[in-house]
């Protein structure tokens, strides 16, 4: 089951081009971390993986720590595409990249699925792991100075280890990161219709008019033979599979946005075509039918997230808004009856650990740390709850807002048509890193 739309494949961005350094100069390693750093009684311990990139350190140069976020990718991608590269070049910075406990091979416990070792899988201890690995690697470097970089979830437990450990760093990039945890995430549906609103009213108008049409089916015989037919559901009498298929639809819609800030027009393009509004997202969905699959290609990173968004941040993508393009097909309790099926978490308890994670952290209005840069795009459904400063208040915190991008857009690669908005938010970005580190 697609469980969240945030994991739509980037498909624009997964055939960008590499740095011309090669894969061979990034070494792989890894250091041992407690289980759980909060019991001392547990001594157990697991390896959590890392990567490493020096061919451009210099003596006395600073170090550039990418956190890892909830994936199975691993580092070598983000060292040879990402922007922060090429200013570790210009700076003489050595550059690794930190898996998260619970990702990739970062496992506490063989059993990955397990209740008994998901338990260890959560921001704090992720924190704690950071703060380990620079004083691990402050033996063979002392004295050096750290920034720290991250996008999305990676980018909020970026925000969060300058706040918790601000004398291990001396700055921190954070891009499109959600500060707010909160369990019905509404804002994320808001944006994305806001964003095909700004290409066309029109489009909007048929992707409504397609998923009422999808709706008025289901509940006649005829209606879900088309169904069928149209989006190979087996079954409508599974309310599963009709769950799925909104599911996937928004997956599909929604997440484009997402992931491309050139998909909207392309999306909006095959909703004025001459077919009825039903067929035209029959033809969307199956255009990327393939591009779906990425969602099931590793299913353990996807528990590993749904427990960690049971368990405290929420995020939850609902259509629980009065008026949206897409109707009442995500309500809230899709989600919750989830976290219950799979973990035995109530909602009462989802709620209480988004609250004590919100108190733990501050949530938006009562964070309270410096020398850090927020980063987001107008056109990212995140941004509905990032965190925004006037920047001419003395906390040493900065925001950037970058017109027409997307999520996480600053972070990538370096084009030579990159929006003006994008080079300027990226320049800004290298200046900050360089005061922070005079």
């Amino acid at each position: 089951m697609n469980y969240q739309m945030k994991y739509l494949p980037n498909w624009k961005k997964s055939q960008k081009p590499v740095f011309p350094w090669f894969t061979r100069t990034i070494t792989t390693n890894s250091i041992y971390q407690p289980i759980d750093h909060f019991d001392d009684k547990n001594d157990k311990i697991f390896k959590q993986r890392f990567w490493n990139y020096s061919p451009f350190y210099k003596p006395n140069g600073p170090i550039f720590l990418y956190i890892g976020g909830e994936n199975d990718r691993g580092g070598v991608w983000s060292l040879r595409t990402d922007a922060f590269m090429v200013w570790a070049k210009e700076l003489g910075a050595d550059v690794y990249y930190l898996e998260h406990r619970g990702y990739g091979c970062s496992l506490p416990g063989r059993d990955r699925q397990s209740l008994e070792n998901l338990k260890y899988i959560s921001s704090q201890q992720a924190l704690s792991d950071i703060a380990n690995f620079i004083k691990a690697i402050n033996e063979y470097r002392p004295n050096s100075k750290w920034i720290t970089f991250g996008c999305s979830y990676s980018g909020t437990l970026n925000a969060w280890f300058r706040q918790k450990y601000p004398e291990y760093t001396v700055g921190a990039v954070v891009s499109s990161a959600p500060m707010l945890p909160k369990i019905n995430f509404f804002e994320y549906i808001q944006i994305i219709e806001k964003v095909f609103m700004e290409h066309s009213p029109k489009c909007v108008e048929n992707i409504r008019q397609g998923m009422d049409e999808i709706h008025a089916k289901i509940y006649t015989i005829e209606g879900q033979q088309q169904l069928h037919q149209m989006f190979n559901i087996f079954s409508l009498e599974d309310n599963l599979e009709i769950k799925d298929l909104f599911y996937n639809l928004l997956t599909v819609i929604g997440g484009v946005i997402q992931q491309s800030q050139w998909m909207a027009k392309e999306i909006c393009s095959i909703m004025m075509a001459e077919r009825s509004p039903i067929e035209n997202l029959s033809f969307i969905y199956h255009r990327w039918a393939n591009k779906i699959q990425y969602l099931y290609a590793n299913n353990q990173a996807m528990n590993t997230w749904m427990w960690q968004t049971c368990t405290e941040f929420g995020w939850f993508q609902t259509t629980d808004i009065a008026k949206n393009i897409f109707g009442s097909v995500l309500p809230i309790h899709n989600y919750t009856d989830d976290c219950s099926k799979k973990f035995n978490i109530s909602i009462a308890e989802i709620a209480e650990s988004v609250e004590k994670t919100n108190k733990n952290y501050g949530g938006i209005e009562n964070f309270n740390a410096t020398n850090i840069v927020f980063v987001y795009g107008t056109n990212d459904p995140w941004i509905g709850i990032g965190l925004y400063v006037n920047n001419s208040l003395p906390n040493f915190i900065t925001s950037i807002l970058i017109k027409g991008t997307t999520h996480c857009d600053d972070v990538h690669m370096p084009l030579w048509n990159d929006s003006p908005s994008l080079k300027d938010a990226r320049r800004k970005i290298f200046e900050l890193i360089k005061q922070w580190l005079n």
